[in-house]
């Protein structure tokens, strides 16, 4: 990826291409767990892939390049979100619901994120999906690491507890 990053820097148009296909699952998965609609995911991933291209002479370390795209990933979704309030659309209820082949066995979970607040789903999908540090998360949602842990935590315990509760209906019903 450092050498994609570095030639990209150069102006190589090529090496933002395979570097955009590298992280586009990961962009999608990040943006899944903000926006609720796949029509708002793909225009939060391709304004950030358009950004990112815009900006790339910005990144200073090119280690920071996942951190960095995710941020403008994470502004470019409450943008989204912020637009969205001004509007009253009817597809709000209807919910879309799309997996890629390689996330089905992760769908129970995921279902269960979205019924968790959004500041605490945002840090669990970054941390457990894309194996971000607190450091990063922190620094991706320009938030202290003290705040990213603490909504790790709450996110975890609801998600225990909604496990705990379909676990006993479960047993309830045999």
């Amino acid at each position: 990826m450092e050498t994609l990053i570095s030639q990209l820097k150069q102006g190589d148009k090529q090496a933002f291409s395979a570097l955009i296909q590298l992280i586009l699952v990961d962009l999608y998965r990040v943006s899944r767990s903000i926006l609720h609609r796949e029509c708002d995911c793909s225009d939060a991933i391709q304004e950030t892939i358009i950004q990112a291209y815009l900006h790339i002479h910005q990144l200073q370390n090119v280690d920071r390049f996942k951190s960095w795209i995710f941020r403008i990933l994470v502004n470019q979704c409450y943008k989204i979100i912020n637009q969205q309030k001004k509007t009253v659309s009817l597809d709000t209820y209807s919910k879309e619901i799309e997996y890629e082949k390689n996330d089905y066995e992760h769908i129970e979970i995921r279902e269960m994120l979205d019924h968790i607040e959004e500041d605490q789903r945002i840090v669990l999908a970054l941390f457990y999906f894309e194996r971000c540090s607190i450091a990063e998360i922190s620094d991706i949602l320009c938030i202290p690491e003290g705040t990213v842990k603490s909504r790790m935590y709450r996110g975890k315990r609801a998600l225990e507890w909604m496990l705990n509760s379909d676990r006993k209906r479960v047993m309830e019903n045999e």
